[in-house]
C-alpha cells in the first residue's frame, strides 16, 4: 500500500528539516495551495517520493537538491512564481509528468530538461516563453506537449525527433506557420493551434484538430522567415513558410533548386562518418544545416534543406474560421517535376492557388 500524506490547504509557509526527516518514507505528498516560497535542501530526504504536488503555492525557486528525488514520476509546480529551474531537474531520471503551467515569470527552460528520457507529459501553459524550447525535442518518450498561452512564433525542425508525440497543443501563441516536419510524426493524433491570430496556413493534409486564422498586417513579424504573397478573392495574403525553407523557387522561372541545395542533397546520401569529416572544412552554419533535420518533399519524400518549391492549395469547400478568413494548405516539393505530379494528382475538392496551372504548362 502506498504511503500518502495530504497537507493541501494547510497554510504551510515552510517545510522544516524535522518534517523532511520524519516523513522520508512518504511516497505521495500533496501540498496544494499552501504558502510555500521555496523548498528546503532537506527535500532530498524524500528518497521514496513518487508524486509531489505543489500547485498554487508561492514558490519562486527550487533547490538543487530537487534532483535527488530519483524515484519521482510526477511533479506538479503549476500556479507558482518560478523564474527559473535548476539544472538538477534533469537528474529526475524516472519523471513521467511535469506540470509548470501558470508560472508567468518563467521565460526559459534549462538545457538539462532534455535529459528527461522517460517524460511522457509536459505542460507549460501560461509561461513567458518566446521561443520553442528545442531541448524538449530530446525528450524522446514525450507523448503529450502543451505550450498554450505563450509567445512562440514557430515550431523548430527538431520537433521531428519526438517520434512518440501524440498530442501537441499551442493555442494562444504567436505562431505564423506550422513546420512541415510535423508530417513526419507518425503517431500524432491531435494538434491544437486555435487562437494564433497570425496563423492562416498549414501543411497539406496535416491532421489539425483546431485552427486559428488571421492576417499579418505588418512585415515586422519574424523577419528571418520566408514569406510568399498569394491572392484569393481579391485579397492579398502574406503566407509565412517558417524555417522549413529559406528560399523557394517558381517552377518556371527557376525550374531547379539553387546549387547549394543540390550539393546538400548529394552529400546527404553519404554516411555519417563522411559527413563528420566535413565538420572542419565547412563554415559552421553550413555544417549545421547539412546535419540538421530536414523537410521532405510531399510527393517523393526526397530531402529538402533550404530551397524548394511551394504549392498553395485550398479546399473548394474550405474550412471557414470567420466570414472572410480561410485556411490555406502549403506543400513543399523538391523539384519542378514533383510540383507537376502533385498538381496533376490534386483531388477534385482542392483548388490550386499557387502556382497557377498556366504558369507551369
Amino acid at each position: 500500500m502506498e504511503v500518502v500524506l495530504q497537507l493541501n490547504y494547510s497554510g504551510l509557509t515552510q517545510l522544516s528539516a524535522d518534517f523532511c526527516q520524519y516523513n522520508r518514507h512518504i511516497e505521495r505528498l500533496y501540498l496544494k495551495r499552501n504558502k510555500l516560497k521555496t523548498l528546503p535542501k532537506d527535500i532530498r530526504c524524500f528518497c521514496n517520493l513518487i508524486d509531489l504536488y505543489l500547485p498554487a503555492n508561492e514558490i519562486h525557486k527550487l533547490p538543487d537538491e530537487i534532483g535527488c528525488l530519483k524515484n519521482l514520476r510526477y511533479l506538479d509546480l503549476s500556479s507558482n512564481f518560478l523564474k527559473s529551474l535548476p539544472a538538477s531537474i534533469g537528474q529526475l531520471s524516472n519523471l513521467e509528468k511535469l506540470n509548470l503551467s501558470i508560472n508567468n515569470f518563467l521565460s526559459i527552460l534549462p538545457n538539462e530538461i532534455g535529459q528527461l528520457q522517460k517524460l511522457l507529459t509536459f505542460e507549460a501553459a501560461y509561461l513567458n516563453l518566446k521561443i520553442f524550447p528545442k531541448q524538449l525535442c530530446d525528450c524522446k518518450s514525450l507523448q503529450k506537449l502543451c505550450l498554450d498561452r505563450n509567445f512562440i512564433s514557430f515550431i523548430p525542425k527538431e520537433i521531428v525527433k519526438l517520434k512518440n508525440l501524440q498530442d501537441l497543443s499551442m493555442c494562444g501563441n504567436s505562431l505564423v506557420s506550422l513546420s512541415h516536419n510535423l508530417m513526419k510524426l507518425k503517431n500524432i493524433r491531435d494538434i491544437y493551434v486555435d487562437q494564433n491570430p497570425a496563423l492562416f496556413s498549414y501543411p497539406y493534409k496535416l491532421p489539425v484538430t483546431h485552427l486559428g486564422c488571421g492576417r499579418i498586417e505588418s512585415e515586422d513579424n519574424c523577419d528571418e522567415f520566408c514569406y510568399m504573397d498569394v491572392e484569393e478573392n481579391g485579397q492579398k495574403v502574406k503566407l509565412c513558410l517558417g524555417d522549413d525553407v529559406t528560399s523557394f523557387g517558381h517552377p518556371v522561372l527557376r525550374p531547379i533548386p539553387q546549387l547549394l541545395e543540390l550539393c546538400f542533397r548529394v552529400l546527404s546520401n553519404y554516411s555519417s562518418v563522411v559527413l563528420e569529416s566535413l565538420k572542419d572544412q565547412l563554415p559552421k552554419e553550413l555544417f549545421i544545416t547539412l546535419t540538421s533535420q530536414t523537410s521532405l518533399c510531399t510527393v517523393c519524400e526526397g530531402v529538402i534543406f533550404v530551397d524548394g518549391f511551394v504549392v498553395v492549395v485550398i479546399k473548394t469547400d474550405p474550412l471557414v474560421i470567420s466570414d472572410d478568413k480561410v485556411m490555406y494548405e502549403t506543400v513543399l516539393c523538391c523539384s519542378k517535376s514533383c510540383v507537376e505530379t502533385f498538381i496533376n494528382d490534386l483531388p477534385s475538392h482542392y483548388r490550386l492557388i499557387y502556382p497557377k496551372l498556366l504558369e507551369i504548362t
